[in-house]
């Protein structure tokens, strides 16, 4: 039996715990009720809306995130005030069990599958993520559901002189971030989740979430560490690694999904290696082999050939998931071993059934998002990629990705970008596309136009990335609209005039707030 099995159960699984494992014969009868009291509770009605208090509250990403503010050491975020107003609300991260995830990429793709494979679990399952493309609610779901637009008004309702309190600053200077975090954890609490999967916002040792004992963490998981919020987070691999470490906690396990940088996992491991965490890495566990590309119902999804070596309870099988490319298979893997240190705690009934179809089931939008775009008769023309690459290496894997499913294709980028992102390094990734056209624009960042890289930047680093040794040569148009709304007819019409048969490829990049706005146009 692996060392966190029985010795390190959290104190909040214990009820839950397999009656021949640690716990009382009653056990299996209990972690059944529970499954079963998961059941949703509506708000009291009040004026006090959730809104109305988070718009009151400074807003870092609208705003930017002060220099090193995320990283260790630092005292810009402090947690005391957060610690204070969960205490008023009545703890409730200590009444669910949780998977707390940091990383810079594929924490969100790495949430969805596990908390997908959760649900089909028979848990009841919390996910907390961000940021969001049309709506907020969509950081705070249940059981794949996201959180209803009267459950979230009321959010605050529940408990409105805590609210008051945190308006009043009787918590100290609390942010957006803090108070959306307490609240999605309280709803939690009341709606009997037993285990939430919970997404760090930036870093990890000073985030707002970083709110869990020992006692209540079933593990933790560090996806691939990259070179993103440098300066918030301490101007080096290194330094962001330690960042997001500090979400590991005492004797707890913790996955290490693959890393990139060598000096990341190094830092991860003289972590893990101080608090006594049992290690997990998935490659020891499973290999995920990318077979085919399938197109089904005007969208795509990967065939994947699972290979359980270390885990002696899933066979050898093919696996289907909806979100694409090379990087969801490291993302699917640290799922998979999540999903068995949750299960050797006893929690929920994980099966290969579950794994199957829960990874089947995961959907997330705006990560390599394909789908096919129709005329006004219906007819389907180009096809649209959504993703919201913003790192190098994101952006090195959305071109492969892209290069690969569409190989023939001619290929209109479209691009926008947060002024505090290595542009150049994008850039250069991007230019692998090797795209007939690329449109520069402009996007809110989280609602802050001010936060927006202008398009002449982007431009400059562009044509700056072609002029670099080793660069592909290619001709390629490019042009800088104003709006989303006219970046996507320029690219269309550009598509329209290469007259390739199976049509072009539009894909829109830089952010996840570039994703929002393409998809507000084409809902509009």
């Amino acid at each position: 039996m692996p060392p966190w099995s029985a010795k390190y159960t959290p104190r909040c699984l214990l009820p839950y715990v397999r009656a021949n494992s640690i716990c009382a014969p009653e056990a299996a009868a209990a972690i059944a009720s529970v499954g079963r009291s998961c059941h949703h509770i509506s708000p009291a009605d009040s004026p006090l809306e959730t809104e109305t208090v988070l718009q009151s509250l400074v807003n870092h990403e609208q705003q930017g995130i002060p220099d090193r503010a995320g990283a260790k050491g630092s005292t810009a975020f402090d947690l005391a005030g957060m610690q204070a107003l969960l205490s008023d609300l009545g703890q409730p991260q200590t009444r669910f069990a949780a998977v707390h995830i940091a990383g810079t990429k594929g924490k969100g793709s790495t949430a969805s599958f596990l908390s997908s494979v959760l649900t089909e679990s028979q848990l009841c399952t919390g996910l907390y993520t961000s940021p969001h493309i049309k709506t907020i609610r969509e950081r705070i779901a249940i059981n794949r559901e996201k959180i209803s637009e009267a459950d979230y008004t009321g959010l605050a309702a529940q408990d409105p002189a805590v609210m008051q309190q945190a308006l009043t600053g009787s918590f100290g200077s609390l942010s957006h971030f803090e108070v959306l975090t307490a609240l999605a954890f309280k709803y939690f609490q009341r709606n009997k989740v037993q285990l939430a999967v919970v997404e760090t916002g930036l870093g990890g040792v000073a985030d707002a979430t970083n709110v869990f004992a020992p006692a209540n963490l079933a593990c933790a998981i560090i996806t691939a560490i990259d070179k993103d919020h440098l300066k918030a987070l301490g101007g080096s691999v290194e330094a962001i690694a330690e960042a997001k470490a500090g979400i590991m906690k005492a004797k707890r396990p913790v996955v290490i999904a693959k890393q990139p940088y060598p000096e990341g996992l190094r830092v991860l491991e003289q972590h893990a290696k101080r608090l006594d965490c049992p290690v997990i890495r998935p490659h020891d566990l499973i290999k995920l082999t990318a077979k085919e590309t399938l197109h089904e119902n005007g969208s795509m999804l990967q065939t994947v050939a699972a290979d359980p070596h270390g885990l002696p309870w899933l066979q050898p099988t093919d696996l289907k998931l909806s979100l694409l490319g090379q990087h969801q298979l490291d993302n699917a893997a640290a799922a998979i071993a999540a999903a068995h240190v949750v299960r050797e705690q006893g929690l929920g009934s994980i099966t290969q059934e579950s794994v199957v179809q829960g990874l089947q089931h995961t959907n997330l939008p705006g990560r390599l998002q394909v789908m096919q775009m129709q005329n006004a008769q219906m007819t389907p023309t180009n096809w649209l990629v959504l993703d919201g690459a913003h790192t190098a290496q994101s952006a090195a894997a959305l071109a492969d990705t892209v290069r690969g499913i569409f190989p023939k294709n001619p290929v209109a980028l479209i691009i926008a970008m947060a002024d505090d992102k290595d542009h150049k390094a994008v850039m250069a990734a991007l230019r692998a596309v090797r795209p007939a056209v690329v449109v520069f624009t402009t996007v809110p960042i989280a609602g802050a136009p001010q936060r927006c890289c202008s398009p002449g930047t982007l431009v400059a680093h562009w044509q700056a990335a072609g002029l670099s040794r080793g660069q592909p040569r290619f001709r390629s148009r490019e042009v800088i609209q104003a709006s989303m709304a006219a970046a996507l007819q320029k690219a269309e019409s550009e598509l329209e005039a290469q007259q390739h048969h199976g049509g072009g490829v539009v894909v829109v990049c830089g952010s996840l707030h570039a994703v929002a706005g393409a998809q507000k146009v084409l809902e509009s």
